[in-house]
């Protein structure tokens, strides 16, 4: 069986320019308009002209939800009662569910579809999960559809599933590859650098939302959730005649973006970003960054953190790509690793089977070299570029 890990790039034809590059851009069938939060503390239901003044009664039982302090002691008068015990004993027995198992007991109860569509749910069931490993099988998917095995290993078990597009297919010659995930959530995007089409799938409610630009040379950095503005966002870069311009493009009921400024590293168009304390990392792509610049970045800037909440950029150099070539250093990728953001070099040589692995200490933010693993010859395999974690 050929299974090959993804990531991407972009193409398709010029379209028209605008001046907002990412003003056009059209949410289809978004299942994400009503996404939960974060794990802010939830507020208590505004008073309401209600003769039972402890009960609330409203259209949508999303719009107000009750405050973590009490434990969802507000919630909304039903027909059909829960068990009658604590409700946060009744979010620590749910916590523990499989996902899978989550989203059928919304559908066959109301007052569990309140109470599993909470933030502080979503928090505390995340927060409990194991992550899974995902693979994309090339091999076996075709343009109407992806194949993927979810290798989840606290259950010992892999399940295999596949994902219908939409409103794109995929072309053997520009691919549409896993690029990164976050809350469950999987992006997706294509390898053309002519005309980017990218969306967001939900495997447990078998849901997409696609997404197409309408002018090229356009690039997805990253896919996040704004813990402050309590919204889920994607960073795009943007090339333009010698900078590179950043988006962000809000994702929910009414997409919007807006620019965030100019930035000189650009993201790998083939390397995943990792998200790590609120910090989203990317490593730079020397290429782009050379046909833009006409030089080669400095070793000191290989490693771009992005902070979420502020939205400012940074650089992180690393002394361990000073020594690699620049052939070598487009191997390079970045992993999480026990909660740190870990630097992976595949292969200093050609011939090499070992994998380095350097972690940052993020209170000194200077590089240890952790681990370097061997591997048999005859069992040796290419990932393009990494496997991702599922939670």
């Amino acid at each position: 069986m050929d299974l090959t890990i993804s990531a991407v790039n972009n193409r398709f034809h010029h379209l028209p320019e605008v001046d907002d590059p990412l003003s056009n851009l059209q949410a289809v069938n978004d299942p994400l308009r009503h996404l939960p939060t974060t794990d802010d503390p939830l507020p208590d239901p505004p008073a309401v002209d209600n003769p039972l003044p402890h009960l609330l009664v409203v259209d949508d039982p999303l719009s107000d939800l009750p405050s973590v302090n009490n434990h969802l002691h507000h919630l909304l008068a039903v027909d059909d009662p829960l068990p009658d015990l604590p409700y946060h004993i009744i979010i620590d027995i749910l916590s523990r569910l499989p996902a899978e198992c989550v989203f059928q007991c919304q559908h066959v109860s109301r007052p569990l579809d309140v109470l599993t569509t909470t933030p502080f749910f979503t928090h505390t069931h995340l927060n409990q999960a194991t992550p899974v490993i995902i693979v994309q099988s090339f091999s076996q998917s075709s343009d109407r559809d992806i194949k993927f095995y979810f290798i989840d290993k606290g259950a010992k078990k892999i399940e295999a599933t596949s994902m219908k597009l939409e409103f794109c297919s995929m072309d053997k010659k520009d691919p549409i590859m896993l690029f990164g995930s976050y809350d469950g959530f999987l992006l997706f995007r294509n390898i053309s650098k002519w005309r980017l089409v990218f969306f967001i799938w939900n495997p447990i409610m078998k849901q997409q939302v696609t997404l197409t630009s309408p002018r090229p040379f356009l690039y997805v950095c990253g896919f996040y959730f704004h813990p402050l503005k309590r919204e889920y966002q994607v960073l795009f870069l943007c090339r333009s005649f010698r900078e590179f311009e950043f988006h962000i493009l809000t994702l929910g009921t009414k997409s919007s973006s807006r620019n965030v400024g100019s930035f000189s590293f650009p993201s790998s168009v083939e390397r995943p970003p990792e998200i790590i304390n609120g910090t989203l990392y990317w490593m730079v792509d020397v290429q782009h960054y050379y046909d833009v610049n006409h030089v080669y970045p400095s070793r000191k800037h290989l490693i771009v953190p992005f902070k979420i909440e502020t939205e400012q950029f940074n650089t992180l150099q690393h002394a361990g790509c000073a020594r690699l070539s620049r052939i070598s250093l487009e191997k390079v990728h970045l992993l999480e690793l026990e909660g740190r953001l870990c630097l992976c070099d595949p292969a200093t040589y050609a011939s090499s089977t070992e994998l380095n692995l350097w972690v940052l200490n993020p209170n000194t933010k200077w590089w240890f070299f952790k681990y370097i693993l061997g591997l048999p010859e005859d069992q040796c395999f290419t990932t393009l570029p990494n496997p991702f974690l599922w939670k």
